[in-house]
């Protein structure tokens, strides 16, 4: 009796066991797909390097007329290889309810910034499926991926090897890898800095070739300072292989000596960029004397090659970090309009003043009209231009949008000789042959009258009549504009004595005033 009913309860508790397992989940139900691979049916297998990752495209479809709740989770041998991304856990409607029925997510695998360099080491993706029924059926699938690590710190081929190719033979004690390490970290400096000596001056020649000698000796001198610590940086990374130092070690070293390498060749970079500017701009201004470039234009370059310069390292040093640049660029571009939406005067002022300096319309000393205004150039900076008055006695500032906006007038560009306008009026009824002989006559006696080949002698113009007299104007050339005001009021002070010499009339108009008494008043009322 006792065996019967210990066998009774036996085949109770088997009963939900081969209820299971014979409604067990099959590949009718669902089905699983890894993209671009054959998984799950075979192993996947992947080669990533330090600090770098691999990812797939993961799908689990319900193909049976039942709810599917779908779990994953990942396990791996060796704690350099981390599963970052897993899709997320989700519910699955029957097939064609019209609900959800896939659940699609990505698989990330990456492998840690000091792992050692590794051949086939699993990483086994669980994912779980339960079908939610009376029967709660669960079936499990594994993917397994078998990864392989290239490191870049495995030393294995260089240990203890001149320059980590040539292995060290020597006896004992020389025969440990300190040997190898100093003499390559000595002979790289010396070798690197013999090349560098000897190439940097025809760098420069190819650079530029009318670079003189002593401007490729400047550039040699500062080349050779900063290239040689690169060197040394390079050869003293090479060296911990040699000695098959601590990855923690090799590590902390290759980012420090990526971040002062940056620094170095932004210098090298930068020396060489000057060079270039310079020496183009020099000969350039020797060469063409009019041209409107000239070394006044270094000022604008080296801020243009400063901003290229501290941008372009600042983003080197902190990739090197592994800094995500794309939240900073993003930020930066938010920034930037925000900038630009709030200070659109400041970046007018800006840009026109790039306007100014690379078209250069005037210079330092020049003489410009603006709305009718005389102006002398002191100075022309990026934001503003500085100006004299004709006088001499006021300093006026002027934001660089404003004159570029303005129509300008260059009176000195070009020739320095400039035409001056005087006008007179003589009476009507006067001999205008006689007077305009007078006036020309008296402006050849002039010393600030210019008269030579280039340029025409005073003429003299009838250019309007007025209520008391005609007008005439006479037209000379002064050696600047400077002197155009000095000759004006020298000459209207000549021809004003010639006029009265020959008895030439100067027009001006009268007004007569008749007063009335009190008895005529009455009288003609």
């Amino acid at each position: 009796m006792a065996i019967a009913i210990v066998a009774a309860i036996l085949a109770l508790a088997a009963m939900p066991l081969c209820v299971q397992s014979s409604d067990a989940l099959d590949s009718d139900s669902y089905y699983i797909i890894l993209a671009g691979t054959d998984a799950p049916e075979k192993p996947v297998y992947v080669t990533i390097a330090n600090g770098e990752s691999a990812t797939w495209n993961l799908h689990v479809v319900n193909e049976s007329k039942y709810y599917m709740d779908v779990n994953y989770t990942s396990t791996s041998d060796s704690n350099y290889l981390i599963v970052e991304q897993l899709p997320s856990t989700a519910l699955l409607g029957p097939k064609g309810s019209g609900e959800n029925h896939i659940s699609s997510g990505q698989v990330t695998i990456k492998a840690k910034d000091l792992a050692d360099t590794m051949s086939d080491v699993p990483v086994t993706i669980t994912i779980s499926v339960t079908e939610i029924s009376e029967t709660k059926v669960t079936a499990i699938t594994t993917i397994t991926f078998l990864v392989s690590v290239e490191s870049i710190y495995d030393s294995a081929g260089m240990y203890n090897k001149f320059f980590g190719i040539f292995p060290n033979t020597l006896p004992s004690p020389l025969d440990t890898p300190w040997v190898p390490a100093i003499v390559s970290v000595v002979l790289t400096v010396l070798i690197g800095a013999l090349i560098c000596h000897m190439l940097v001056p025809r760098v420069a020649k190819l650079l530029y070739r009318r670079t003189t000698k002593e401007e490729a000796e400047t550039l040699n001198r500062k080349l050779f300072r900063m290239i040689t610590p690169l060197i040394a940086l390079a050869a003293l990374t090479q060296s911990l292989y040699i000695l098959d130092a601590d990855t923690s070690i090799i590590s902390d070293f290759n980012q420090l000596a990526t971040v002062i390498s940056i620094v170095l060749i932004s210098f090298i970079l930068w020396d060489l960029y000057i060079f270039i500017v310079t020496s183009t701009l020099t000969n350039i201004e020797k060469s063409e004397r009019n041209s409107a470039i000239d070394t006044s234009l270094v000022p604008l370059f080296k801020m243009i090659g400063r901003i290229i310069f501290w941008v372009g390292g600042a983003t080197a040093i902190l990739g090197a970090f592994g800094v995500d640049l794309t939240g900073i660029l993003v930020s930066a571009g938010v920034i930037s309009l925000g900038i630009t939406l709030g200070a659109q005067n400041v970046l007018s002022q800006f840009f026109s003043g790039l306007v100014i300096l690379t078209t250069r319309p005037f210079k330092a000393g020049d003489f410009l009209k603006i709305n009718d205004k005389v102006y002398i150039v002191r100075k022309v900076k990026l934001m503003y231009t500085e100006f004299g008055n004709w006088a001499g006695d006021e300093i006026i500032t002027m934001p660089n949008n404003v004159v570029t906006n303005a129509t300008i007038s260059n009176m000195t560009k070009g020739d320095k000789i400039c035409r001056q306008y005087v006008f007179f009026s003589v009476a009507y009824g006067t001999d205008l042959k006689k007077a305009e002989q007078v006036m020309i006559d008296t402006a050849n006696k002039c010393d600030l009258v210019v008269q030579d080949k280039k340029h025409a002698g005073p003429e003299v113009r009838v250019t309007n009549f007025l209520s008391s007299g005609i007008e005439l104007r006479l037209s000379v050339h002064t050696p600047t504009f400077d002197d155009t005001g000095a000759a004006a009021g020298k000459l209207r002070g000549m021809i004003y004595e010639a006029f009265a010499e020959n008895d030439i009339e100067i027009p001006y108009d009268r007004v007569q005033i008749d007063i009335l008494s009190d008895h005529s008043e009455k009288k003609n009322h």
